[in-house]
C-alpha cells in the first residue's frame, strides 16, 4: 500500500504539542523496527550476486516497487530529475521551461574515488553543469544507497546543481542564501546533507560565509514548508519568485511562514515538532527503500 505522506493527512487541522510528540515516538518506534529488520537481512555479500550487467534490470525492479510503496522518488519525479540511472548526464525529462534544453551535464572521467565531503559541482546559468567526480555506475549508486540510506555523493551533487538550474530557469538573480540552502535542503531522498540542522548550519555558514542565524532560519522554514505537504517544486517556486532586491529570508518568513502558522494556529514549539516529524518521516521512507531492496533481492533470486 502506498503511504501517502502521513504529514499531509495529519497536519490538515491545528494540532497540539502533545499529539505531535506522541506521534514522534510512534514514528521512532517504526523506524527502529525497520532498521533492525534491515540489519538482520542485509550483508554486503548480497551484491556479489548483482553484476554490473544485471544492475540496471535489478535497479528498475527496485525503483518500480519503491514508487508503489513509498514517496521517496516523488519530488525527483515531479521535477523530472533522474536518479539511480546509468546515463545521468541525459536529464531529458526536466520540468523546466526556458533554459533546460541548453544545459549540458558532464562528469569528471579522470576521478575514480569519491569522498562525500569533497564532491562539488558547478551550474552555469543556461549553459552547463559540471560534476567534480566521475559518473558512478548503477551498481555503485544502488550499493551506496542501500548501505547508507543516502544518494551516492556524486548524484547528490548533481541534484544540488539541478535545483540551482530550476531556480535559474525563472530567476537568474536568485537570492543566494535561499538558492544555496534549498539546493542543499532539497527534499530529494535525503533532506539534510549532514546529520542535523545544527551541523548543516555550521558547515554551510562556514563554507559560504552566511550568517548562522539566517541559515538556521531559512533551513527551518524550508523544512516547515515540506512538513506542511509542499513538495520540492512548490517550495522552489516560492523561493525563485522571491524579489532578489529584498531580504529573502525576511520575505519567506513574513509572507509564507507566518501566514501558515497564523491561519492554522501553530505555535513556535509546534513548528519545531513538525520539522522533527518531517525529518523522521524522511528517514522512514529511506529505511523502507532499504527493506524493499531485500524484498526485491529475494524475489529476484527465486526467478
Amino acid at each position: 500500500m502506498s503511504e501517502k505522506s502521513s504529514q499531509e493527512s495529519e497536519f490538515q487541522e491545528p494540532v497540539k504539542l502533545e499529539q505531535l510528540r506522541t506521534r514522534y515516538l510512534e514514528l521512532q518506534q517504526e523506524l527502529d523496527i525497520l532498521k533492525q529488520k534491515f540489519d538482520d537481512g542485509f550483508s554486503e555479500g548480497i551484491f556479489g550476486y548483482i553484476s554490473e550487467d544485471l544492475a540496471g534490470e535489478f535497479t528498475n525492479k527496485w525503483l518500480e516497487r519503491i514508487k508503489k510503496n513509498t514517496e521517496l522518488l516523488k519530488n525527483a519525479d515531479e521535477l523530472g530529475i533522474k536518479i539511480f540511472g546509468d546515463n545521468l548526464e541525459k536529464q531529458d525529462k526536466l520540468s523546466f521551461q526556458k533554459y533546460s534544453k541548453e544545459y549540458t551535464i558532464s562528469f569528471n572521467s579522470k576521478s575514480t574515488h569519491v569522498e562525500s565531503s569533497s564532491v562539488m559541482g558547478f551550474c552555469e546559468p543556461g549553459g552547463k553543469i559540471e560534476l567534480k567526480e566521475s559518473h558512478p555506475s548503477q551498481r555503485e549508486q544502488l550499493f551506496y544507497f542501500v548501505k547508507n540510506a543516502k544518494l551516492h555523493p556524486t548524484v547528490a551533487a548533481l541534484v544540488h546543481e539541478l535545483i540551482h538550474a530550476y531556480h535559474q530557469d525563472i530567476n537568474l538573480d536568485m537570492d543566494k542564501e535561499l538558492g544555496e540552502l534549498q539546493a542543499y535542503v532539497n527534499g530529494i531522498v535525503e533532506v539534510l546533507p549532514f546529520n542535523s540542522i545544527e551541523d548543516t548550519t555550521e558547515r554551510i555558514s562556514k563554507y559560504y560565509g552566511f550568517s548562522k542565524d539566517r541559515v538556521t532560519s531559512i533551513i527551518s522554514n524550508i523544512l516547515f514548508l515540506y512538513s506542511r505537504g509542499k513538495g520540492t517544486k512548490e517550495v522552489a517556486d516560492i523561493l525563485r519568485n522571491t524579489n532578489p532586491t529584498l531580504q529573502g529570508d525576511w520575505l519567506l518568513e513574513e509572507f509564507h511562514i507566518k501566514l501558515i502558522m497564523e491561519s492554522e494556529g501553530i505555535s513556535q514549539e509546534e513548528k519545531g515538532e513538525m520539522i522533527k516529524l518531517y525529518l523522521l518521516g524522511n528517514q522512514i521512507e529511506r529505511a523502507k527503500a532499504q527493506n524493499i531492496f531485500l524484498e526485491v533481492f529475494y524475489d529476484w533470486m527465486k526467478e
